[in-house]
């Protein structure tokens, strides 16, 4: 799927990251419970970023964005538990740690350009 709009892009990168990361993460480490937290918060703002685009209203569209920078932040301490357990190494998780990032960078700026409109 494509989207032009850069947040649903990234969003939609980041989904698709990490779900791939996680089918492999959960076959090398049988760690089940946390690769599905994974794969549940790499893929929860992309849905509800999907959701926002048909708000009721700007303060719905806040607030949707809201939960979804909510689970930006869940996927970060996922992913520093990866790391700080050394269940993963930095290096495989660049690439989401980038795209989370971005995401994240993009939903702050929405929410604060929603709150002045």
């Amino acid at each position: 799927m494509r989207y032009e709009d850069p947040l649903r892009k990234r969003s939609y990168d980041l989904a698709v990251n990490g779900i791939l990361f996680s089918i492999d993460f959960k076959q090398r480490s049988r760690e089940f419970d946390i690769g599905n937290q994974i794969c549940r918060c790499s893929t929860a703002p992309g849905a509800l970023i999907a959701e926002a685009t048909d708000s009721e209203s700007r303060a719905d569209m806040k607030h949707k964005f809201g939960i979804a920078l909510k689970e930006c932040r869940e996927l970060r301490y996922w992913l520093d538990i990866l790391i700080g357990s050394g269940l993963a190494v930095e290096s495989e998780l660049v690439n989401i740690e980038n795209l989370l990032d971005e995401v994240t960078a993009i939903l702050v700026a929405s929410r604060k350009t929603l709150s002045t409109s």
